[in-house]
């Protein structure tokens, strides 16, 4: 996914959650701006179908983005309205991505930006130890190989260590030290058959602060 696609995607998410949570509160009788955000919500919907039916992927991205974030908006504007029940239950179904978001805010923007969901890299170096690559969804710079180290505590992950850098990539790893504070392995490039030339050395105790690895 493109950088400023996820930033305006995970910016426009959260403030349209905001908004429709104080509208919910403050709202008490049926808002002329609800028409407003009524028809551009149809409109964004219509216009993603136009996208879909063109491939004209960028834009429906965009659109399908601007048909989610009114139908959370319409929420608070509708929860509290003497509106027929039908609107408030369809306008819910939006604000319930927000419990989802909580849990994996990933999958919430991939699905509302309608891209494709990252295939997550990970090795397992020590029982539910993990080297993870980080930030799937934002496009690294050529050349750039950013991981982190996790703890998986059931469907949460705790991290103990980020913006690990690798020069080069690859596909496999081999622990030779692991302990509470440090974990030292070599890269494998299985294409090539041969290591990629990587000693890391990872200090744990410099928790979630950059510059917590080292390559020999």
């Amino acid at each position: 996914m493109d950088n400023s696609l996820f930033i305006t995607a995970m910016s426009a998410y959260i403030i349209s959650a905001m908004l429709a949570l104080i509208l919910a509160i403050v709202t008490k009788r049926f808002n002329p701006y609800t028409l407003l955000v009524g028809t551009f919500h149809v409109l964004a919907l219509l216009s993603f179908f136009l996208d879909k039916l063109f491939s004209y992927t960028d834009g429906a991205s965009i659109t399908f983005l601007g048909f989610f974030c009114t139908g959370l908006i319409l929420f608070g504007l509708l929860i509290r309205v003497n509106v027929y029940i039908l609107y408030k239950i369809y306008t819910a179904l939006f604000v319930c991505s927000i419990l989802v978001f909580v849990v994996k805010p990933s999958l919430v923007i991939t699905f509302i930006t309608q891209t494709e969901m990252p295939e997550e890299v990970e090795f397992n170096l020590d029982d539910n130890l993990f080297l993870i690559k980080q930030d799937p969804l934002l496009k690294q710079s050529e050349g750039q190989h950013i991981y982190k180290v996790s703890k998986k505590l059931g469907s949460f992950h705790r991290t103990l260590a980020r913006n690990i850098e690798f020069e080069k990539a690859f596909d496999s790893v081999q622990v030779i030290t692991i302990n509470d504070s440090i974990i030292k392995l070599n890269t494998f490039n299985k294409a090539t058959m041969s290591k990629s030339n990587q000693n890391v050395l990872i200090d744990l105790t410099k928790l979630k602060k950059r510059d917590n690895a080292n390559i020999q």
